[in-house]
């Protein structure tokens, strides 16, 4: 298909919302999410997407923002004399920031593959 050439070797790449892509064979949002629930990742992260997607919706800007909250509280992991009754809180968070650094990976992984692949 000639058009998807001009997309391909196109300068700048335009992301519409609301099913613009649909017609190009891209996923809509709710699909996408799903594609991404059936990766390979680690339990704990599907189970974090899927209690995102569950308080969220499968709106992608809306867990990125949420992913983006438990990723940059990094003073977290500089917490080393922190009170005993806050050390369990801590080590918590400290594996809830793993599995979003994961799961973050993940998603932009798809959507860089999924942007990339354009059918003949």
């Amino acid at each position: 298909m000639k058009l998807n050439q001009q997309i391909i070797n196109s300068d700048i790449c335009l992301f519409l919302g609301a099913g613009a892509s649909a017609p190009f064979g891209k996923a809509l949002m709710a699909s996408f999410m799903d594609r991404i629930l059936e990766k390979a990742l680690s339990e704990e992260s599907i189970g974090l997407l899927q209690f995102l997607c569950k308080a969220k919706g499968k709106d992608l800007e809306e867990v990125f923002e949420d992913l983006s909250l438990f990723i940059n509280k990094s003073y977290y992991l500089k917490q080393k004399d922190a009170p005993y009754y806050i050390n369990n809180y801590v080590s918590e968070f400290r594996a809830m920031r793993n599995r979003a650094i994961e799961l973050n990976k993940a998603i932009r992984k798809e959507i860089i593959e999924h942007a990339i692949f354009l059918p003949n």
